[in-house]
């Protein structure tokens, strides 16, 4: 973390996700930042994406999308699949149940990065609590 801020890279994305998803309660209101390309499904809002990565999940470059739910009026400004850097507050929301979402506060435009794929969750990350640090 710098400045409060959780810093999730491409290595450990899916652990994060993984980590905020089974312990929503001890992430809400905690900053991350992270980077990835806008995705969205036809029963979003307007103002909803997903900043996605793809997981590798197989050898055969079989791949999941993956990402955390977000939400920024700023979002309609950037093209399906286009890559962002993102800050955003973890909050509770509701998308066919009680998810994490993410209230951006920062986002630009970045380029794709070279190696984009994410590797699937291992059992690295660290769960949280009030005295462990998280990176």
């Amino acid at each position: 973390t710098q400045n409060g801020i959780i810093y999730i890279e491409p290595e450990n994305y899916t652990n994060m996700l993984k980590a905020v998803y089974e312990n929503l309660d001890s992430y809400v209101g905690k900053e991350v930042s992270c980077s990835g390309y806008v995705y969205r499904c036809i029963d979003f809002s307007e103002n909803q994406f997903v900043i996605a990565r793809d997981m590798s999940i197989s050898s055969t470059s079989n791949t999941l999308i993956v990402g955390f739910l977000c939400e920024s009026k700023e979002i309609q400004k950037y093209e399906e699949n286009s890559w962002v850097e993102i800050v955003g507050k973890i909050e509770k929301g509701n998308y066919h149940g009680e998810i994490p979402i993410l209230k951006i506060k920062k986002i630009k435009k970045i380029e794709r990065p070279k190696e984009d794929l994410v590797p699937p969750p291992d059992n690295t990350y660290i769960p949280p609590s009030s005295s462990i640090a998280l990176f």
